[in-house]
């Protein structure tokens, strides 16, 4: 869950509407808040188009399917930018990227931390990385320094974190520094 999301459902579940779908004590209704500075806030690099590690950007958009990811380093949330994946001319409206000549088969159109993945991509973590334009290694990630771990939908991840995979509608949590309680799962927009 994004940070908006998490407060939105820590509220819900206090006032005891969301206490059906959230059991008590998830991760999910634990709010931690955004990093301050760029370095939490780093944007989407600007593409031309080339391959990038070894993906190839194509006009024609096809069947993608949702996965998200959330990463946190020393204890807050990293902003996940919109415009990942889309070569430009991007167009902007508010928070939301559009547009683009071409994209790659890893998208992000909005800062949620939900990446659209090609169907049968069978992308990687660190194929998004590549084209955010940041690091990720197993001693750092996004310039913050530390042994980086990964889990998927709560199991951790015990591998290179660059080979993690990208499965249709997982939730992906990657951390560096101060542990945060890896969310289990995420509640995609089209489920009720």
């Amino acid at each position: 869950m994004t940070l908006v999301a998490s407060a939105l459902a820590w509220l819900l579940a206090a006032a005891g509407l969301l206490a059906p779908a959230v059991p008590a004590g998830s991760p999910s209704l634990i709010p931690v808040p955004v990093g301050r500075g760029a370095d939490f806030r780093p944007p989407a690099a600007p593409l031309e188009g080339a391959v990038i590690a070894g993906m190839g950007c194509r006009p024609v958009d096809g069947v993608r399917d949702p996965v998200h990811v959330e990463v946190f380093a020393r204890g807050r949330v990293v902003i996940v930018p919109a415009g990942i994946g889309i070569a430009g001319p991007l167009e902007r409206r508010g928070a939301y990227a559009f547009g683009g000549r071409c994209r790659y088969p890893l998208v992000t159109v909005e800062p949620t931390g939900v990446v659209w993945v090609s169907d049968g991509a069978g992308a990687t973590l660190g194929e998004l990385f590549a084209l955010w334009g940041r690091p990720l290694r197993r001693d750092g990630v996004l310039g913050f320094p530390g042994r980086v771990r990964v889990t998927i939908d709560g199991a951790a991840y015990h591998g290179d974190p660059a080979q993690a995979p990208l499965r249709p509608r997982s939730q992906v949590v990657v951390q560096v520094g101060a542990r945060v309680p890896p969310h289990p799962d995420y509640r995609f927009g089209d489920e009720r």
